[in-house]
């Protein structure tokens, strides 16, 4: 019996290495085939653990500096995947959608650092599962960042957990 559960993790720790190679293939394919400032659009691909992994490892790999809107929306990422997504991408990200997973804490340190350094015009985090004190955090980042807070124009908080803590770090946001 302990030799068939050490295939199948084995078998697991394949698969694993076969989908991160599948899709780090596809995305390649897909970016070879953008030209100029572009979009990569992989909303609603269900990536999970694995191709988010995979994703990741593009980001950081790939020269996708003519890349400018990257949309990962309803892609059931959790906050680990979101914080090596938003880790992993450049400074040229001026739309990013991370709508519908799960951003959490790790995710929005990472992303609050994104922020830090990416000339974002747009940034959509609805039904992201993003607590209060985490959302006051991300606003005050957002609020500090000289390159954000001059040009960002769409933020989308929907559906997240704000009340009156990170509603007024909005307000001070939007107050400036």
């Amino acid at each position: 019996a302990r030799r068939d559960l050490s295939r199948r993790g084995k078998a697991v720790d394949t698969w694993s290495t076969i989908c991160r190679k599948h899709m780090m293939l596809e995305l390649h394919v897909t970016v070879e085939k953008l030209a100029g400032p572009s979009t990569l659009n992989l909303a609603g691909s269900s990536m999970g653990t694995n191709y988010s992994a995979a994703l990741a490892e593009f980001l950081c790999t790939e020269d996708i500096s003519h890349v400018s809107t990257i949309d990962l929306s309803d892609n059931r990422m959790d906050q680990s995947m979101t914080a090596a997504a938003c880790g992993a991408m450049g400074d040229r990200v001026e739309v990013l959608v991370l709508d519908k997973n799960k951003v959490g804490k790790r995710g929005v340190e990472a992303l609050s650092r994104l922020v830090g350094r990416a000339p974002l015009t747009s940034l959509g985090i609805n039904a992201c599962n993003i607590d209060d004190s985490a959302l006051e955090s991300l606003l005050n980042a957002v609020a500090c960042s000289a390159t954000c807070a001059d040009r960002l124009q769409h933020l989308g908080l929907n559906n997240n957990g704000m009340t009156h803590t990170s509603a007024r770090a909005l307000a001070c946001f939007l107050g400036r």
